[in-house]
């Protein structure tokens, strides 16, 4: 539960940083899956669609340590990315 409210937060974040139409809550809501599929596929359908990039930058993500489940899932979510994506 505390996983699935950081990473909606993460993507609407992101969703208004780019200024994104597409609402994180009802995709949230309409889509199947956990907390991490639903936020790959906000990713690859409205931040990420086609051949589109984008970076980000986490400052001060070692404040997320304190929070062992979140940091753990969030972190291996990310290096998934990356392995699935640039190797």
């Amino acid at each position: 539960m505390v996983l699935d409210k950081f990473l909606q937060w993460f993507i609407t974040s992101i969703a208004e940083t780019l200024e994104l139409g597409q609402s994180v809550e009802e995709h949230w809501r309409k889509s199947l899956g956990n907390c991490k599929i639903k936020c790959r596929t906000y990713f690859e359908k409205y931040v990420l669609p086609g051949d589109s990039a984008v970076a980000i930058a986490l400052d001060e993500v070692d404040r997320l340590f304190v929070h062992g489940e979140i940091a753990g899932e969030f972190l291996r979510m990310l290096r998934t990315w990356y392995y699935k994506n640039f190797n």
